[in-house]
């Protein structure tokens, strides 16, 4: 296959990644007011090493619904990753890049009868389930799917996002189930799991993987040939100590569990991989100063983005469950900080980006820098009001390209023009 269906976008190589030197001459180059992106995809190539260094055994199958940008996707499509995709569009999309259909996961419990077909009309076979219902429409268009079983897991602490209440089934269902698609004649090849977003409960992760490795020799008994596990994703963006006592307590529970270096062990990263690979750069194109019920002076900005753009999954957790980190890029670091509220442009009065936040006094035409914006901003973005889509600006230095270049696979063509 081909990636010259897709829209390219251009990288330009350079010797040093200056972020706000590259702010600098992008606001000078655009000559508008107008929000735009920078993306390192040096970073997307360190976060694979990484990924590969914290889980040795372990496929990354980038979850594109994260970032579709084919500056990223292809990125991690040349070093070999896997995609998670969860409609036909993003199918089409991963296949057009030249990966092949056997390094795709079809990772929605629960698909529309047209998605089933076109998996198999593009041989997309790994696909998951979690109900009955699931099972007749795949025997019924894909009866030669291989079927991963989606067990459900609820941890006690508090994620950001939590899957279980709509996606999974628990043990005793699984059971059930397998003996559904046992019935149906239809191929059951593991068991994948998903734990949400932002879970710091170490040890939910060792009892999915027991779980995971008990309906295994349950489906094994039933005669099916278990052979993928799929560990789902969540993982965050910054290489942290999380992330590190994480990995460890997975590789050792896959270790005890599935020693059987047949078996396949696969996961759906997406925020890992693209999150602090983008910048966001947004203008103050509008100030007001109002008075609170206490008299106080509150600071309202109104910048070139908002909850139909950049911000559009603020408050699940999805794209930035931290605090948001305001940098501006004329130094204020000598100001004091003010009550301060950040409105989004368009007409609708809930398009507001943060209801609180201590800043100093911005002026109108003042740029903030956000980083760490490289994860659900792009795909969840519209063109409500009219507003445009930023453009995006991407750079990756000599010395990280020359090692791209060294280790990419052969077959796969990076999905961007180069520009040196």
């Amino acid at each position: 296959m081909s990636s010259t269906t897709l829209p390219k976008e251009t990288v330009q190589i350079i010797d040093k990644f200056d972020l706000f030197q590259l702010v600098h001459d992008r606001i000078k180059e655009i000559g508008i007011d107008e929000s735009f992106f920078i993306t390192d995809v040096g970073d997307v190539v360190k976060k694979f090493i990484l990924w590969k260094e914290l889980f040795p055994r372990i496929e990354p199958d980038f979850a594109i619904k994260s970032n579709n940008l084919p500056v990223i996707a292809s990125t991690l499509a040349a070093l070999g990753a896997g995609f998670d995709c969860a409609s036909h569009g993003e199918i089409t999309q991963v296949l057009e890049m030249g990966v092949e259909p056997e390094k795709i996961v079809f990772a929605q419990t629960v698909k529309p009868i047209y998605n089933i077909k076109l998996a198999k009309e593009k041989n997309v076979f790994k696909m998951t389930f979690d109900n009955e219902n699931e099972l007749y429409k795949v025997k019924e268009h894909f009866p030669e799917a291989h079927l991963l079983l989606r067990l459900g897991f609820s941890p006690k602490s508090s994620n950001k996002i939590a899957f279980g209440a709509k996606f999974g089934c628990s043990f005793e269902t699984g059971k059930d189930l397998l003996k559904k698609a046992k019935e149906l004649n239809l191929n059951v090849k593991g068991v994948a799991f998903h734990i949400g977003v932002g879970c710091e409960e170490y040890e939910i992760f060792r009892k999915a993987i027991e779980d995971s490795s008990k309906m295994f020799e349950y489906g094994k008994s039933l005669g099916f040939n278990m052979d993928v596990l799929d560990i789902g994703g969540g993982f965050p963006g910054h290489e942290t100590k999380t992330i590190r006592e994480v990995s460890k307590v997975i590789n050792e529970s896959i270790e005890q569990n599935f020693p059987d270096p047949s078996v396949k062990i696969i996961s759906e990263p997406g925020q890992f991989f693209a999150t602090h690979s983008m910048t966001l750069v947004v203008n103050v194109h509008s100030k007001a100063v109002k008075l609170n019920e206490n008299g106080e002076k509150i600071f309202h900005y109104y910048i070139t983005d908002g909850i139909y753009q950049s911000f559009a999954m603020k408050g699940s957790g999805g794209n930035n469950p931290n605090p948001l980190v305001v940098k501006t890029l004329r130094d204020t670091s000598g100001d004091n900080l003010k009550k301060s509220v950040i409105w989004g442009r368009c007409c609708d009065p809930n398009d507001q980006v943060e209801s609180e936040i201590l800043l100093p006094e911005l002026k109108c035409g003042d740029w903030l820098v956000l980083e760490d914006f490289g994860a659900y901003r792009i795909t969840t973005s519209s063109k409500f009001n009219g507003f445009p889509q930023h453009t995006v600006f991407n750079y990756i230095e000599k010395e990280m390209w020359d090692f791209f270049m060294k280790i990419k696979l052969s077959n796969i063509e990076v999905g961007y023009h180069i520009k040196k």
